[in-house]
């Protein structure tokens, strides 16, 4: 399976309470997540600054498999890979 990494900035157009992604808009097209696969937060310091990172693996309603991540300090969200369609590759 091939990966794509991207680092695109998307648009979180709704959460659930605790700030996971239910839908996205990317490159002019909305996504509906299905199913969180995975998730993860990171915490990267560097002197005295900390940036901490929430990572999710989505899989979305129409099949997009993708990580995404939000940066707290920054309030971003990226997307960050790309594994395509199930059955398809990126």
């Amino acid at each position: 399976m091939r990966v794509m990494s991207i680092g695109e900035p998307i648009r979180i157009l709704k959460t659930s309470g605790e700030l996971h992604p239910v839908e996205f808009a990317w490159r002019g097209r909305r996504h509906y997540v299905r199913t969180i696969a995975g998730y993860r937060s990171d915490v990267e310091r560097r002197g005295s600054k900390v940036r901490e990172r929430k990572r999710y693996k989505l899989i979305t309603a129409d099949g997009l498999r993708c990580s995404v991540s939000f940066d707290l300090d920054r309030r971003i969200w990226r997307m960050e890979s790309l594994t395509g369609r199930k059955g398809r590759r990126a």
